[in-house]
């Protein structure tokens, strides 16, 4: 991930669209996959590359496991250990590439990245090291391309995302195989746009609690959970 993308402007901006309606929603939503998906279990090790600002380490720690950072950003590094810091416990977050992760192999039961696929130039190798510092799983969490979201990120200049590569699940499961997993198993949300009247927002709600809908390949929000001892 590019530390120049992610820099301190950004920083000071990033958990600012957790505060929006949209944001929130989408949070809350993403979290659930990720939940649904690896089933993690207090006092398991985890790693989250690509860790922004610490939002998910903050609150993986909250559900018991021990959590490890990484960002190739100074500026998210920075605020991951700050927020980290207020629980009175060491912040593990560390300034590292994700194509170069400095772990031993084998070091953590769950590694995630959420959202950093998309601003990586060689995906591959970022999917090949989550897989070797792994020993039990990898979860990927990725935007779609064949989504309403991408259609709006991409008529909105300017914004960090109308810059990011999104991804179909038919890209991301050919880019897991090709690193040498061939279990896995994946999942959609958000299945509606960010914008749009409140009843059209209603009515993609309903659709991302009916469990069957979550298997359609055009929900903003792609999960993959790859077992990594395969």
């Amino acid at each position: 991930m590019s530390d120049t993308t992610f820099g301190e402007s950004v920083a000071r901006r990033y958990d600012q669209w957790y505060e929006t309606r949209w944001g929130a929603y989408a949070d809350r939503q993403q979290r659930r996959l990720l939940i649904r998906m690896c089933d993690p279990q207090p006092g398991e090790q985890v790693l989250d590359v690509g860790c922004g600002t610490g939002r998910y380490l903050q609150w993986l720690r909250r559900l018991g496991l021990s959590v490890t950072g990484v960002d190739s950003s100074a500026e998210m590094v920075a605020a991951a250990r700050e927020r980290l810091a207020g629980s009175g416990e060491e912040a593990r977050v560390f300034l590292a590439d994700g194509a170069h992760l400095p772990f031993a192999d084998d070091s953590f039961d769950l590694v995630a990245a959420i959202t950093v696929l998309e601003f990586v130039e060689q995906p591959e190798k970022l999917i090949t090291e989550m897989l070797r510092v792994s020993r039990n799983r990898i979860f990927l969490g990725v935007l779609n391309r064949y989504s309403p979201y991408y259609l709006q990120q991409r008529l909105r200049r300017g914004r960090i995302l109308s810059k990011a590569r999104f991804y179909s699940v038919g890209e991301l499961l050919t880019l897991v195989r090709e690193a040498g997993s061939q279990d896995i198993t994946w999942c959609t949300t958000l299945q509606g746009p960010a914008i749009g009247p409140p009843v059209l927002h209603h009515i993609s709600r309903l659709r991302d609690h009916l469990p069957g809908l979550s298997r359609l390949p055009w929900g903003a929000y792609i999960g993959v959970c790859v077992d990594s001892r395969s």
